[in-house]
């Protein structure tokens, strides 16, 4: 890792950092003094979670002003204590690490940064067990989960605790669950759901107890169920009032159901691609899509 932390101050002028691709194995104490970087994209290199690797004082002189981190694809077991040190850390992106179990998203890390995180990124085919420690990211915005192991099949009910209100998107992608988590349903904000790349999950996987419906509060615009293994339209959708943009892409619809359709009049963008459709369903004609010249 090249040294900024020379007397010139050099990366005065820098606020992002792209060290990607490379093959950077360890960082140095204090690898960013002097250089005020905002964003730090280390993805894809071969830095793990030993101190060796990550010291715990490996941000000093920048731990104030690091808001973005991306750690993705490298060889994380654990999340490195040296994140306790980011204050102001607003995402973080350790996706594609073989972080295997919930002990392993450190409580003391996890915790230091629960009053600043507002865009949490994980997730990998080593990861079976559902982190308990979420519950810290109480202003989380974001949450993206791209890949669990097939061990990993449903998600607690409590899984999203400590952010049902201020979570507005949420992305789960690549996992073999078996259902659209029940905890879905207390997030009481959220506006975008993209479950997509969860092919276990059919029909059956999809139901109406699920997902975020408060009375006459209806928050969700946008939902992404593509590549699911469902056969027909699910149920839900005509319960989703404030739906705007609505796609089922790679499902083999054997059967579209109008009645589910005809419950939602407020889509007004819908995509059905490699759906293996064999007429185009009714019900469309009662969608407000909009007019194009």
């Amino acid at each position: 890792m090249p040294s900024f932390s020379s007397a010139d101050r050099i990366g005065l002028d820098y606020h992002i950092l792209d060290a990607s691709n490379n093959r950077i194995s360890y960082l140095t104490s204090s690898s960013f003094a002097n250089a005020p970087f905002t964003k730090v994209i280390l993805s894809n290199n071969e830095l793990n979670s030993s101190t060796t690797s990550i010291p715990d004082n490996a941000f000093n002189g920048d731990e104030k002003s690091i808001f973005e981190l991306d750690l993705s694809s490298n060889h994380l077991t654990s999340l490195p204590l040296a994140l306790t040190h980011l204050s102001n850390i607003t995402m973080l992106d350790v996706t594609d690490n073989p972080i295997a179990y919930s002990t392993d998203f450190t409580y003391r890390a996890m915790k230091a940064m629960g009053d600043s995180m507002r865009d949490f990124r994980f997730g990998s085919q080593q990861l079976e067990e559902w982190p308990k420690t979420l519950n810290h990211f109480q202003q989380l915005q974001k949450l993206e989960v791209d890949g669990i192991s097939s061990r990993l099949q449903v998600v607690p009910p409590e899984g999203f605790r400590g952010f049902e209100t201020t979570l507005l998107e949420l992305n789960i992608h690549h996992t073999s669950l078996i259902g659209v988590p029940i905890g879905i349903s207390k997030l009481r904000n959220l506006q975008t759901l993209h479950f997509d790349d969860n092919p276990y999950v059919k029909n059956r996987g999809v139901l109406v107890q699920s997902f975020p419906i408060f009375g006459t509060s209806h928050k969700l615009r946008e939902l992404t169920l593509n590549n699911d293994g469902l056969t027909k339209f699910p149920e839900v959708i005509k319960y989703l009032r404030g739906l705007q943009s609505l796609s089922l892409d790679e499902n083999i619809l054997d059967f579209v159901s109008d009645a589910n359709l005809l419950g939602n009049i407020t889509i007004n963008s819908l995509t059905l691609r490699n759906c293996k459709l064999s007429r185009v369903p009714g019900a469309l004609s009662d969608l407000q899509l909009p007019n194009y010249p």
